[in-house]
């Protein structure tokens, strides 16, 4: 008898949501899109119980949104974390696809931890803003153009990558909702901020924004240019980042001993 209810106990246990999360292909997403949901949580939480409502009495200067999801503040350290994963891993993975033989696999990764590359030097330097400084002052060229063209640059070898090799990551249905969600928040996301000056964009949009979700506490144009532009950036970085390791996880490539799946 005890032997038949550990026996059921077992069946019980393998058959319970938690172990067949763990189970599925999507687990290595789910858990990192889980740590990212919960740190932002937790940053626009502390937000709104010190900013908004001003229970803590902690009064940093230009209040504790600014600290936390200005330019290379903790929301962006998150996502250089994810950017440099997804550059080290195309990278291995260009690796190991070159070791087998596999030529369209490897251009693809190959121009993935270059896109992720200099995805990583702009958000790091703000290089877009130094192009803009100088085409504005030195020729006269508008702001938001000079952006466009750099995000452009920036996403070039993620386009051809794209473009030309998309069937290393087409043929694998898993991936394709984290690679599409994330691309299109980014592409809004850079959109948006190459965007923010032309016509008040972020202006209009964050004073109406401020007054719905933070009572004026944050001023409009920062609530937008900073915390929803900033999650906005973080997410996407998470699921791109997830398809990779999805990618890595679900074909073996790289792995020692392990004969990746084929993908034809």
């Amino acid at each position: 008898m005890s032997e038949n209810r550990q026996s059921v106990r077992r069946r019980d246990e393998n058959d319970s949501p938690t172990a067949s999360l763990r189970e599925s292909e999507h687990f290595p997403a789910v858990v990192l899109l889980g740590i990212t949901a919960v740190f932002l949580l937790a940053c626009w939480g502390a937000v709104y119980v010190n900013d908004v409502f001003g229970l803590t009495g902690f009064a940093p200067e230009r209040g504790l949104w600014y600290h936390l999801f200005r330019n290379r503040g903790p929301v962006e350290w998150m996502q250089w974390i994810y950017m440099s994963i997804t550059f080290l891993l195309s990278a291995y993975l260009a690796g190991a696809a070159s070791e087998r033989g596999r030529t369209r696999d490897r251009i693809f990764w190959l121009l993935i931890a270059a896109g992720f590359t200099l995805m990583l030097i702009e958000d790091a330097g703000d290089v877009r803003l130094i192009f803009a400084h100088y085409g504005r002052e030195l020729f006269g060229w508008q702001r938001h153009y000079i952006e466009m063209l750099y995000f452009l640059f920036t996403a070039s070898p993620l386009l051809i990558a794209w473009l030309k090799y998309r069937k290393t990551v087409t043929t694998m249905p898993t991936l394709l909702p984290y690679i599409y969600t994330g691309t299109f928040l980014y592409a809004a996301a850079a959109g948006a901020s190459a965007l923010r000056e032309f016509r008040s964009f972020y202006y209009v949009i964050g004073d109406f924004l401020s007054v719905v979700l933070t009572a004026e506490t944050i001023q409009g144009f920062f609530l937008v240019d900073f915390m929803m532009e900033e999650t906005v950036e973080l997410m996407a970085a998470a699921l791109l980042c997830s398809s990779v390791i999805l990618y890595q996880t679900k074909t073996g490539l790289g792995s020692s001993g392990k004969e990746p799946d084929s993908l034809e």
